[in-house]
């Protein structure tokens, strides 16, 4: 994220930014131009600087996550094929993820409104979840059921 200005400062000392709801990541600051990473947990809020102690102005600020309305099945064994149903996964997956529980899902298909990925081997009970831009979209329970030996 690219946020241009003036009076930034030179160089970024103390100088920090929020993006949405959280502290982000300076990349690069200058005193007419910041760039910062939004963090993975943050949620829409407001964009502002802070340098010596003072705060910018502020302006509203979306952060685009990844939002899963369904997951089915909500529960599978490795190897399962799951289906995420949403909005704002991307396009294709690039370097995006999906969770499955405890590991990442392996991905068969990704658009912007599905993601088709298997329950990998090894995974735990856990969430469903979609890993964009660093930033996880909501969390769907999702179990994987433990072996079991009964006799």
């Amino acid at each position: 994220m690219t946020i241009s200005g003036s009076g930034f400062g030179t160089p970024q000392g103390t100088g920090t930014v929020w993006l949405g709801s959280t502290l982000a990541t300076v990349v690069s600051w200058s005193d007419t131009q910041v760039v910062a990473q939004v963090a993975a947990n943050a949620q829409s809020g407001v964009a502002q600087l802070r340098q010596n102690g003072f705060w910018s102005n502020s302006v509203p600020f979306t952060v685009n996550t990844a939002t899963i309305s369904s997951v089915t099945p909500v529960s599978g064994a490795p190897g399962t094929q799951v289906t995420f149903i949403g909005s704002n996964f991307g396009s294709s997956q690039g370097s995006s993820q999906v969770w499955l529980g405890t590991a990442n899902g392996v991905v068969q298909s990704w658009n912007d409104t599905q993601i088709v990925a298997q329950v990998a081997a090894g995974s735990t009970s856990a969430t469903a979840q979609v890993l964009r831009n660093g930033v996880l979209s909501n969390g769907v329970q999702f179990t994987v059921p433990a072996l079991q030996i009964t006799a």
